[in-house]
């Protein structure tokens, strides 16, 4: 008999994340950074979590950020549907008023 024991059984543990792909919460994505063990969370626009908007160490961050985004995309355009007036932005400046859009326009008059 031979006196040494020779392992071939070689056991590799990985550890997998409990999601493949990452969640959705309105327009936004979040999930894991990487697929180790406590990894952070990423917040992106792309399901492929490319260019990341916002990161966090906790997943429930994560979901409140995407959740705060969404309702607030919800009220907006439920104030817009409700005053469709409101999406149209009108630039005056301030003091100027009403002024004669024909007159003749000279380098003193120019604001």
């Amino acid at each position: 008999m031979d006196a040494t024991i020779t392992n071939t059984q070689s056991t590799t543990v990985q550890i997998k994340r409990t999601h493949k792909k990452p969640y959705k919460v309105g327009s936004l994505y979040f999930g894991r950074k990487n697929t180790s063990r406590g990894a952070g969370w990423i917040v992106s626009a792309n399901e492929d979590m490319s260019n990341p908007v916002a990161e966090f160490e906790i997943g429930k961050l994560a979901r409140a950020y995407c959740e705060e985004v969404r309702d607030e995309e919800k009220a907006k355009k439920a104030f817009l549907k409700a005053v469709p007036s409101a999406e149209i932005a009108v630039n005056i400046p301030a003091g100027t008023g009403m002024t004669n859009i024909f007159a003749e326009v000279t380098d003193n008059n120019i604001v």
